[in-house]
C-alpha cells in the first residue's frame, strides 16, 4: 500500500486549477465529472503523490463539507492491488466503510469513515 493522493475540496475546479497551476509550477489533467460520487476531480502530478482537487455537484457529502469547513485538505487516498480484499479486512477490524468499492476515474475506490483513523481515507485499485 502506497499513498495515491491528498483530496482538497474546491469551490469551482477551473479556477482552483489555475491557482495550484501557477503555485506549484506543473500542468493539471483533465477535469473528469465522476457521476458515482457526484463530484468533478482533476489530479496534478506531484512525483510520487498525486494531488486531487474534488467540486461537489450538487448536495452530497462533499457540499456539506464544503460548507462546514471551506475550501481545505478532505481526504488521504492510498492505492491497493485488491480493493475487495481490503474492504473486506476493514470491516473485519470494524472500520465503518461509507463507500462500498465503485467505479471512478482511475479505478475501483471506497472510503472509511473518517471516525475510524481520525481522517476520511480512501482505498484506491487502479485499472
Amino acid at each position: 500500500m502506497k499513498i495515491h493522493h491528498i483530496g482538497i475540496v474546491v469551490e469551482n475546479i477551473e479556477e482552483s486549477k489555475e491557482k495550484y497551476e501557477k503555485i506549484f509550477g506543473v500542468e493539471s489533467g483533465e477535469v473528469y465529472e465522476d457521476k458515482n460520487m457526484k463530484v468533478k476531480i482533476m489530479f496534478f502530478d506531484l512525483g510520487d503523490v498525486k494531488m486531487e482537487l474534488v467540486e461537489p455537484v450538487g448536495e452530497n457529502g462533499v457540499s456539506r463539507y464544503l460548507k462546514e469547513k471551506g475550501e481545505s485538505f478532505h481526504h488521504m487516498a492510498y492505492e491497493v492491488s485488491d480493493i475487495d480484499l481490503t474492504v473486506k479486512n476493514l470491516k473485519e477490524k470494524g472500520c465503518k466503510v461509507v463507500v462500498e468499492p465503485v467505479e471512478a476515474y482511475e479505478g475501483k475506490v471506497a472510503f472509511i469513515h473518517p471516525k475510524d483513523v481520525g481522517v476520511l481515507i480512501e482505498f484506491v485499485e487502479v485499472k
